[in-house]
């Protein structure tokens, strides 16, 4: 009997993002649907009222015209302000940029079977931005259907993100502008970072161009062959090789003689990932 596998609907991804919070925070405000006084919908059932506020993420429910008829106390927080002035808001005013538009697409994704997760700011009560991941899917509560996003707050990892970005821009700065001969490769011997020193060595254009390549492609075979089995050593016993000699090609045909330093890559758990 084969094996049967649940079918995962595809996500569709939007962004609505400006380049800053103040950008975000100063953008336009949409027109906001008119809100229709009701009983929160989620209020009916216990059980359903009591997981609603327990998540985790801001929680909103709206209709299909983006006025909002509940949201759960996490939302609130996020957003710094109370149920009636986020109803006044409207979701329209809770995304920054957002439109009309942007519920039609909802709409069409969620009759296509479709996930949504929109990458936008939004907006608290006090007109300041912060950065969040939303997403959307269908709610349907007695008989009728709603929008129903969950809203995370992302600025602490927006923050990290940033500040590995700008540790791999300082050291691959650090790396290409280095004389040495600088190289990683993976546990195949394929190059998956050089600097510049090693692009010219090998003749290619940008560091760029030696990523997935090997040393097959760059040198005569028994030098690559001894190149790799070096490796193949320094990755199986996890003990490095310091400066050995050992001779070289580079792309004119010159000969030349380089002292090799090779070391294992090792990924968090300690586990050799590379050289």
């Amino acid at each position: 009997m084969s094996e049967l596998k649940p079918q995962s609907a595809p996500t569709m991804r939007i962004e609505i993002l400006p380049k800053s919070d103040r950008e975000a925070a100063s953008a336009p405000r949409k027109k906001i649907p008119k809100v229709r006084a009701r009983t929160p919908v989620a209020a009916g059932d216990a059980n359903f009222q009591e997981l609603f506020q327990r998540v985790y993420d801001g929680a909103i429910i709206a209709d299909f015209d983006g006025a909002i008829v509940d949201a759960n106390q996490r939302i609130l927080e996020f957003l710094e302000t109370d149920r009636a002035g986020l109803e006044r808001q409207g979701i329209l005013g809770v995304i920054s940029g957002s439109d009309a538009a942007l519920l039609d697409t909802l709409r069409r994704n969620l009759e296509d079977n479709r996930h949504t997760l929109i990458q936008a700011h939004c907006l608290r009560h006090d007109g300041s931005a912060f950065p969040a991941e939303i997403a959307v899917s269908r709610l349907t509560l007695s008989g009728r259907s709603y929008l129903c996003f969950f809203v995370r707050d992302v600025t602490v990892r927006r923050k990290a993100e940033e500040t590995l970005r700008q540790e791999r821009n300082l050291l691959h700065t650090l790396i290409d502008n280095l004389p040495d001969l600088i190289y990683v490769k993976d546990t195949q011997s394929r190059f998956i970072i050089g600097n510049r020193a090693v692009a010219r060595l090998l003749g290619v254009e940008t560091p760029d161009c030696l990523l997935d390549k090997t040393d097959v492609e760059f040198f005569p075979r028994e030098l690559a062959d001894q190149y790799r089995a070096d490796e193949i050593k320094v990755m199986e016993t996890g003990v490095p090789l310091v400066e050995k000699e050992e001779p070289c090609v580079n792309a004119l045909g010159r000969r030349l003689l380089l002292l090799t330093t090779k070391v294992p890559l090792r990924d968090s758990t300690g586990r050799v990932v590379g050289v």
